[in-house]
């Protein structure tokens, strides 16, 4: 069952996380203009000024928000800022600056907060190299870095980084950038197929997954019941595969599974329920359907799993699922709670997804 209807926010907003403080940042509204915001009893918006094209972000257990930034430049001589949000209200000083190269949809492009973060002050950044990157070979690669904030001046130095997974394959798009710990403190990330299709159904390759681990003081160590580990077929990170985009994923407490938005080709979009060794089909299929087709068409085969959570590329429908988040919080109305929030840039909405036995509905 589907019953669609829109939060829609106006012309030129850039829509760009959902958490339990939605952030809109306006060009229009930077430049002096008005526009009014229609939501459903309960909600409200809250303007963040100051930011330049905030790419994720993630509460802090006192309440801060870090907030990343994509970057600055148009290469791998760009930098980039993680900024601090603070009873509603932007900190000028940035936690750090950081090289990237933030060149098409690049930069720094995903952020967790370590489940210690209050002992240990850990956050993990998802970013595309620069030039002034440590180790830069003369090309980007995509970095997986844990970096130590102080918990007093919420401020991190560079000189902290611990490089945790490197020389990923890096392209102007399709760089993923979704991360979540779940319950046992293993972090999932979610990888883009960097424009090479083919590369999601390869095992042995890092794109177009997602991949599971567990860091540790030097590194990371491998999760025993990963799907390759022990088995020369496939990378022993690779959690599930057949990915396209997936710029976001989500930890669900409540079920404690992890649920990743992939964005879509000339179709649809889609929410994928992540499972060890799954395969999500692209380029085979997108949504529930075999490539670039529509309905009514073929369910996938065993070989495959389709998403469950999806949606049409047509004019009411966006075309790029960048939001994703469970609602956890109680300042919401109570039929909200635990509920599967997702934005999408093109159209800039913010839906709802009610996961049901029998399918899902999407509503405000």
């Amino acid at each position: 069952r589907r019953r669609f209807s829109h939060i829609i926010v106006f012309a030129a907003v850039l829509l760009w996380a959902v958490a339990e403080l939605t952030m809109v940042e306006s060009a229009s509204a930077q430049a002096g203009a008005t526009a009014t915001i229609e939501l459903p009893p309960g909600f409200a918006v809250t303007e963040i000024a100051g930011l330049n094209f905030p790419t994720d972000m993630a509460f802090l257990p006192t309440g801060e928000l870090i907030v990343l930034e994509k970057g600055t430049g148009d290469g791998p001589d760009g930098s980039a800022r993680v900024r601090l949000v603070r009873d509603g209200a932007l900190r000028s000083q940035p936690v750090m600056t950081m090289p990237t190269n933030p060149f098409g949809d690049s930069g720094l492009l995903g952020l967790a907060i370590d489940p210690g973060f209050t002992d240990n002050g850990h956050i993990y950044i998802w970013h595309a190299t620069g030039e002034a990157s440590p180790g830069w070979s003369g090309e980007s690669v995509k970095r997986l870095s844990r970096f130590t904030v102080d918990r007093n001046s919420l401020t991190a130095s560079l000189n902290s980084e611990q490089i945790i997974l490197d020389d990923v394959p890096w392209w102007i798009m399709h760089n993923g950038g979704g991360m979540a710990f779940d319950e046992e403190g293993r972090l999932y990330l979610s990888v883009g197929d960097v424009t090479r299709g083919e590369t999601a159904q390869q095992s042995d390759r890092f794109t177009g997954k997602v991949l599971r681990i567990v860091p540790t003081n030097s590194g990371y160590a491998l999760p025993s019941d990963n799907p390759y580990v022990g088995d020369d077929a496939g990378l022993p990170e690779v959690f599930s595969l057949g990915l396209r985009n997936p710029f976001r994923l989500s930890y669900r407490a409540s079920d404690q599974r992890i649920y990743v938005a992939d964005v879509g080709n000339e179709a649809w979009e889609e929410v994928n329920l992540v499972a060890p060794g799954v395969n999500f089909g692209w380029p085979a299929r997108e949504g529930p359907c075999p490539l670039n087709e529509i309905f009514p068409c073929d369910a996938a085969p065993p070989s495959y799993t389709d998403p469950i959570l999806f949606y049409g590329h047509d004019e009411d429908m966006g075309a790029s699922v960048t939001g994703l988040d469970f609602y956890e919080g109680t300042e919401f109305p109570p039929e909200f709670h635990d509920q599967l929030f997702f934005a999408d840039l093109n159209l800039g909405t913010i839906e709802v997804g009610f996961l049901e036995e029998d399918g899902f509905e999407i509503a405000p």
